[in-house]
C-alpha cells in the first residue's frame, strides 16, 4: 500500500501550535555554503562556442565523407567564426592578450588552462587552414587548393575532440 497514509510513513501536523518550530537554514556562522562564482560571461562564452565549434567540425568532417560541399563549406566557416570568437571570450576574461600569449610561452599538462591555451591555439589554426583551403579549392580548378589543405582538414577534425574536454576540465 502506498499513498501519505501508509504505514511506515509519518503525518506532518498542520497544528500552528506545535512544539517545534519549522526549522530555518543557516549556514555557519552566516557565510554561504556554495561560494559566488567567480566567472563573468565571458567563461561560459568561451565554453559554448568551443562546443559550437567542435560540433561544427564533425558536422564538416561528416558532411565531407558524405558529398555534401555546401553543408562542409558552411560548417568548416562557422566552426571557425566560433573558435575566434571564443578565443576572443577568453582573452577578454584574461584582460588583455599578453596574458593569453604568456600561456603559450610554456606548455604544462598539470595545467589545464595552459592545456586549453595550448589546444584552443591548434584548433582554430586548423580549422582555419581547414576552412581556407576549402574555400581556395571551390574558387580554383578541382584538387589544386584542395590538395594544400588536406593536412589542415584532418588537423581540425583530430583536435576537434579534444577541445571539448579541454573546456570541461576548467569546470
Amino acid at each position: 500500500m502506498t499513498g501519505p497514509h501508509s504505514p511506515g510513513r509519518r503525518r506532518r501536523r498542520s497544528d500552528p501550535d506545535t512544539v517545534v518550530p519549522e526549522a530555518e537554514f543557516t549556514s555557519y556562522y552566516g557565510r554561504p555554503v556554495v561560494k559566488a562564482s567567480p566567472w563573468t560571461a565571458d567563461i561560459p562564452a568561451y565554453f559554448f562556442l568551443g562546443g559550437v565549434a567542435a560540433g561544427s567540425s564533425a558536422l564538416a568532417a561528416g558532411a565531407a565523407l558524405t558529398g555534401r560541399p555546401t553543408l562542409r563549406r558552411a560548417t568548416r566557416l562557422s566552426a571557425v567564426g566560433a573558435i575566434a570568437a571564443s578565443t576572443y571570450a577568453l582573452i577578454h576574461d584574461l584582460g588583455r592578450p599578453g596574458r593569453f600569449l604568456m600561456m603559450l610561452r610554456v606548455a604544462k599538462p598539470t595545467s589545464p588552462m595552459s592545456m586549453g591555451t595550448w589546444l584552443l591555439s591548434t584548433y582554430a589554426t586548423a580549422a582555419g587552414a581547414a576552412a581556407a583551403g576549402g574555400a581556395a579549392a571551390d574558387g580554383a580548378a578541382a584538387g589544386g587548393a584542395e590538395a594544400g589543405g588536406c593536412w589542415a582538414k584532418t588537423g581540425a577534425a583530430n583536435s576537434r575532440p579534444a577541445i571539448v574536454p579541454a573546456s570541461r576540465m576548467l569546470r
